[in-house]
């Protein structure tokens, strides 16, 4: 199957039980999208392909057991494809829209993935009045970066981290960021570069420590 060829291709340290798993993923995926309009229509087999292989490279900044928030899950990436190959975290998704909320729902009880949650409601600094602290915090959906900042501090253990699925290329983002981490009491910015090229994909993820 093309999608486990190009898995292995960028990830060659993914086991084999966990293939099957992302397969699973993968086609319930394109089911879904007729209705939900999950990934794009226009070609839905390579955009679901290349998002599950660009959310594994989150498995680089997992440190441990740690326990993870992602804001605005969405379709459930990068969550769903990190905890098929990383189960030693715990990942709560917090998604707003009931039917995308329905669908992670569906998958977690489908791949028995006992270490994740869906909440169904938009993050706010109320929200974490209902948890302890995370360990990381990340929100791959657009959310404006001081707001994202401000949630950080709020609902992060101290050296917990807030990642970013950017690259700030222009100067002035830099700037941005690292005057948005500073006036939060962050560490500042760190950046990893991870590509597989024979796919033309290239993803920079962006950290900062509280």
């Amino acid at each position: 199957m093309k999608l486990i060829e190009n898995i292995r291709l960028c990830h060659p340290d993914i086991y084999q039980v966990s293939e099957s798993s992302l397969i699973i993923f993968y086609r319930e995926i394109l089911k879904w999208n007729k209705t939900l309009n999950l990934v794009s229509r226009k070609d839905p087999e390579r955009a679901t392909m290349r998002l599950i292989i660009d959310s594994l490279y989150l498995r680089h900044v997992i440190e441990g057991n740690e326990v993870i928030l992602d804001i605005g899950a969405g379709a459930g990436f990068p969550s769903i494809p990190l905890m098929l190959c990383h189960d030693a975290c715990e990942i709560v998704m917090a998604e707003s829209r009931k039917k995308r909320a329905a669908f992670l729902q569906h998958i977690i009880y489908l791949l028995k993935i006992d270490n994740a949650s869906v909440v169904c409601e938009t993050v706010s600094e109320d929200f974490f009045k209902d948890y302890e602290s995370f360990d990381i915090i990340w929100a791959k959906a657009a959310l404006p970066l001081k707001r994202l900042f401000v949630l950080g501090k709020r609902g992060l253990k101290k050296g917990g981290k807030l990642v970013f699925f950017r690259s700030f290329e222009k100067k002035d983002e830099r700037e941005r960021l690292r005057r948005a981490a500073t006036e939060h009491g962050y560490t500042p910015p760190s950046q990893n570069v991870y590509s597989c090229p024979d796919l033309y994909l290239t993803r920079t993820i962006t950290v900062c420590r509280r």
